[in-house]
Order: structure tokens, then sequence, then C-alpha cells
């Protein structure tokens, strides 16, 4: 991150509160969750000398994201995995709003020259994300649903639940075709979709899943974006013991989900998928391993379509490790 810090305050994010510590001050305010207030309280800050530090609170940061942006304060979106690890680090065993606005500030002082600052999606890109993740859930429950009308004990409300479905029906043929007129009219995410779907195995919902919620595609590189969808393999050595772990591999579920049906389609269209996924099962790897494998393969490749502009349907992009 550029920039020279001399102020760092971490903020906890409630509902209707945020606690922030101040490591100019060294000391706790209790701010309400309100923009008003916010601002009132950070005029005392000059934006240009201040990193400020937030968790992901499930929505309810972004009143003070957006306060903070637009009183031209630098924020960094922590992960909260990390800042965890970083105040536990300490032998802090105890947790509070305050222990964890103290944390935040000190993460930023020390990793400043390690973060990147937070960058909103816009206003367009923001709405597609809700949209996509609103339809997916409504699939699940029309998925539940059709489950239920085929229950022996649900002949007595047989009706309501056919009701509800043919409304759920309309809502996702309404919600798609919401989610393809805001694409239609971005030249940039219009001219991605088109790419994508270019690719073997992936069709116009997984393209949209992707633009909706892993941005970042094409911008970064083909390790960090696998990471993101949480695709990448991490070691777990001790001793005369090697493996590769797939239980801390974190990332962005509904990414790794939606990867994770394209390639069921992958290894049956794509041929180079197909052999790569063929190769690991001869190499004795489970099935579910081969096929994260295929995952990763083929968003390590759509990252660089998208980067490059244009698909080589001769090249897949390698990786050096298989997942195992």
């Amino acid at each position: 991150m550029t920039g020279t810090f001399e102020n760092f305050i971490g903020i906890d994010v409630a509902k209707k509160k945020i606690d922030v510590f101040c490591s100019a001050t060294d000391k706790y305010t209790v701010v309400e969750n309100a923009k008003e207030d916010i601002k009132r309280f950070f005029q005392m800050f000059k934006a240009e000398e201040t990193l400020v530090v937030m968790e992901n609170s499930g929505g309810y940061e972004s009143t003070c994201i957006d306060t903070l942006l637009d009183c031209g304060f630098t924020i960094h979106r922590a992960n909260n995995n990390m800042t965890k690890s970083y105040i536990t680090s300490f032998g802090q065993k105890a947790k509070t709003d305050k222990i964890d606005a103290r944390g935040l500030s000190d993460y930023g002082r020390d990793r400043c020259h390690l973060l990147e600052a937070y960058k909103p999606p816009s206003l367009v890109q923001e709405k597609i994300r809700e949209l996509a993740l609103y339809l997916a859930a409504l699939k699940a429950d029309r998925a539940k649903n059709k489950n239920r009308l085929q229950s022996p004990g649900l002949r007595l409300i047989k009706d309501n639940v056919q009701q509800t479905l043919e409304s759920m029906d309309k809502n996702i043929l309404d919600i798609q075709k919401e989610i393809e007129e805001l694409i239609a009219g971005q030249e940039d995410l219009k001219k991605k979709l088109e790419l994508m779907c270019q690719y073997k195995g992936v069709g116009k919902q997984t393209a949209i899943n992707l633009l909706a919620c892993l941005p970042e595609l094409g911008e970064i590189s083909g390790d960090a974006i696998a990471a993101l969808a949480g695709l990448v393999p991490y070691a777990k050595e001790s001793g005369q013991t090697k493996k590769y772990s797939s239980t801390r591999i974190g990332g962005r579920h509904f990414v790794r989900s939606t990867m994770f049906m394209a390639s069921l389609s992958a290894i049956r269209y794509n041929r180079q998928l197909s052999d790569y996924y063929e190769h690991l099962l001869q190499m004795k790897k489970k099935k579910m391993v081969a096929l994260v494998a295929v995952m990763r393969k083929m968003i390590v490749h759509l990252n660089a379509i998208l980067r490059d502009g244009y698909v080589k349907e001769e090249s897949v992009i390698e990786i050096d490790k298989p997942l195992g």
C-alpha cells in the first residue's frame, strides 16, 4: 500500500454501533453506526495520514465504509481469519469489541506495507452480485419445494406448494433477465461474459456468477485468483508426512460451488480438461481431489482469458502441483 500513515484506526463493526481505537490518541470510542455520527467523529483526523482497518461484518460495515471513503480516508478491509490469528498470536484469549478494535489498529500499523487499499465495486457490479446470490438462494428453495411436492404426506397442501413453485419460477426468470440487462449495459462486463462463454465447460450462468462474485478475474495473477476462489492447496508437512490440505483452503464459497458444477461439465466437453482429469485418476487420486484440480485449472485459465482478451483453444495453463 502506498502512502505514509501516522495514524492507524481499527474499527469493530456491529449493527447499531462501531468500536473505534485510534493509535494517535490511544483511546477507544463508541460511535453510532450512522453516517452523520461517523462523519462527525472522524472530522478530527487527517484523512491523508490515516489508515482505517475493519473486517467484513455481514454488510453492517457498508455505512462506515461509504462514509469514510466519501471523506477521503484510506480503508483496508481485512480478512477475518488473518486478523484473528494476528490478535491471538500475542496470547490474547479474550474477545471483546475493544480488543478487536485495538487489534485491527495494530494489524494496520504493523502490516500496512503489505495491505491493499479497499476499492469499492460500482453500483452496477454490486447489484449484479446481490441479484446473483439471491438467484442462487431462490433456486435452492425451488429445489426444496420440488422435492416437497413429491412427499406423500403433502396431499392436502399440494396446490399451495405448486403455486409457490410457479411464483418462484416467475421470480427466477425476472431476476435472470434483470441481470442480463445489467451486464448488457456495461461494455466491459458484456465482453468478459462473451469470452468466458467461449470456454468449453462454462455456460452463461457460470460466467454470470463469476462476474458477480469474482470481479478480480483477469486483474490479478493466476495464483491469487485461485486462492480467492478457494482452490489452492496448502502444504501440510510434519516430519516425514507431506501432503496438501484441502480443509484449510478458504476462499469464496459461492465461487467454489459455481466452479464445482462447471467442472462436471468441463470433464465431459473440454478434451484437455477431460484428459487432465483422467490422468489424475490414473495417478490414484481421489475423484474429488481430481475435480478440485480441474476447477483450479479452469479458474486460472479463465483469468488468463480475461487478462489477454482472447481464448487460446489449444492451450490450458499448466499447474505445477496438482492437489493430492
